[in-house]
């Protein structure tokens, strides 16, 4: 994955430690925006299931990515249609920038 930085690899605050922090990083690289999905603990709050009774927003990428049994196996095209689709949502809960 590209890095914002000089470094030719992603590597800085990318230590695959949760679902959360792969989500956030395939969305940024996704959209070529690297504050998107900003604040890591939202990201529990999207669904993976389409029919979810809280109303909270279904991601399908986040569903491949929480639901997955094995190696996590997407196409990119996949992942910058479904970032493309969370967008909305993820615009929502992004801060404002600071003035």
């Amino acid at each position: 994955m590209p890095n914002p930085g000089d470094e030719p690899r992603y590597t800085f605050g990318y230590d695959g430690n949760s679902p959360a922090v792969l989500y956030q990083a395939l969305v940024r690289c996704a959209l070529g925006d690297w504050t998107a999905a900003a604040q890591e603990s939202w990201i529990q709050r999207l669904s993976a299931q389409p029919d979810d009774h809280r109303g909270r927003p279904h991601s399908q990428l986040w569903q491949q990515i929480v639901t997955s049994q094995g190696a996590l196996r997407l196409s990119w095209a996949d992942v910058q249609r479904w970032a493309r689709d969370d967008q909305p949502a993820l615009d929502r809960r992004r801060p404002r920038p600071s003035r």
